[in-house]
Parts: C-alpha cells; structure tokens; sequence
C-alpha cells in the first residue's frame, strides 16, 4: 500500500478493490502518465488501445474505458456513447478542466466521473474503484427490471 499527497491507495486485491482491465484513450504523454498510474494501482492496461477504433476496443473487452476529453473536437464523447452503447463499457474521463467539458452533455449513466489534471493517483483509484462499482449496481438494476417487465407481459 502506498500514498500519494498523505492519502492511503489500496491497491487492487484489497478488500472491496478489484483489478480492472482499463482501456485508455488518450494524447501520447496522457497514456503514459495513466499507464504507470494504473500499474501501480494493480490495474491492467489493456495493450494497443490509444487511437484504436471503438470496434477494436471493444474486442479488447476492457472493464472500463479512460478518456481524455480534448475541447475543442470533443469527439471524445461520441467515443464514449458508442462504447456503451455497443458493449456496455463505462468511460471515466479525464479534461484539462471541467469548464471545457459540457457536463449537460455528459451521460451520467456510462461516465463514471470526470477527473482534471492533474490527476492524483488516489483521486483515481477512487474514482476507478467507486465508479465502477456503481456501474455494476446499475446494470443489475437493469437486468433486473427487464426481468420484472417481461414477467408482467407473460402473466
């Protein structure tokens, strides 16, 4: 277990703290200041993603996708819908600021947080950990009241 500005990381294995398989799409020096982060949280990189097409990284079948989010193009974003909407994976995102990201934009079902650089290691593991844990809820709430509905039109 190490720290980071005095804050305790767990790494993963730790009680309630998973390794996650994390595909990052992100500028050249982004990737690299991420990856190290994500090791040393006991993460896995999932290996080739950076500029892959959304097809590529969802036969990666990450358990969750990091993005950074580059105004003025932002299509970032539409990266991140159709991640989801193809295959269920969440985005955490990562911005210069969160002025430059429209936040009514963002889907607050698939986007796990919005962190701004620079990053602290614990901030995201925090937001990996939690984030992903909440998206797990979700989709079994999900699952579960598609259950309910199609036990109603049954009976």
């Amino acid at each position: 277990m190490g720290s980071a500005a005095g804050v305790n990381i767990q790494p993963a294995g730790a009680v309630g703290y998973r390794a996650a398989r994390v595909a990052v799409i992100a500028e050249v020096d982004t990737r690299r200041q991420l990856h190290g982060a994500l090791v040393q949280l006991g993460h896995q990189i999932v290996p080739g993603i950076g500029e892959m097409l959304v097809p590529q990284i969802i036969a990666a079948q990450p358990d969750l996708a990091i993005v950074e989010v580059l105004p003025p193009r932002m299509d970032q974003l539409q990266i991140v819908d159709q991640l989801h909407e193809d295959a269920r994976i969440p985005s955490l995102l990562i911005a210069a600021d969160s002025y430059s990201v429209p936040l009514d934009r963002l889907p607050t079902d698939h986007v796990l947080a919005l962190l701004t650089w620079p990053v602290r290691l614990a901030d995201l593991g925090a937001a990996i950990a939690l984030g992903l844990g909440r998206f797990q809820r979700l989709q079994a709430m999900v699952r579960e009241t598609a259950l309910l509905r199609e036990a109603l039109h049954r009976g």
